[in-house]
């Protein structure tokens, strides 16, 4: 649930700078509750946080990831990038980017594909 916090918070503040009123903010922020619950988001979560990786592990696949982008295909989860590239696929997109983290800021998934992990 602190993702979808943070989710929630990046909305907002882009919204309330931009003059959005909040209550048009109400379906993306029901969408993003419930992709928050979605069974694709929480397998993931569960299976990551029974890795545990220390903080030299995270800086190696960091750099790797920056180095190769294409490895970014293997670190992510197919599952969650199928679900992000299935919800952002809708027309009109209710988002334009999509990013699941773990709890140490790596990125579990996204669309588009970000430059770190």
């Amino acid at each position: 649930m602190r993702q979808l916090a943070l989710m929630l918070l990046l909305i907002l503040h882009c919204s309330c700078s931009q003059g959005v009123d909040l209550e048009q903010l109400a379906t993306p922020i029901a969408q993003l509750k419930s992709l928050a619950q979605d069974p694709v988001i929480t397998q993931s979560l569960l299976e990551y946080r029974q890795q545990s990786l220390d903080l030299k592990e995270l800086l190696e696949l960091d750099q790797q990831w920056s180095s190769h982008p294409q490895l970014a295909d293997d670190l992510l989860d197919p599952q969650v990038q199928r679900l992000f590239k299935e919800k952002l696929s809708v027309n009109p997109p209710l988002f334009v980017e999509l990013i699941l983290m773990g709890d140490q800021g790596q990125t579990l998934g996204g669309i588009p594909i970000t430059s770190d992990y």
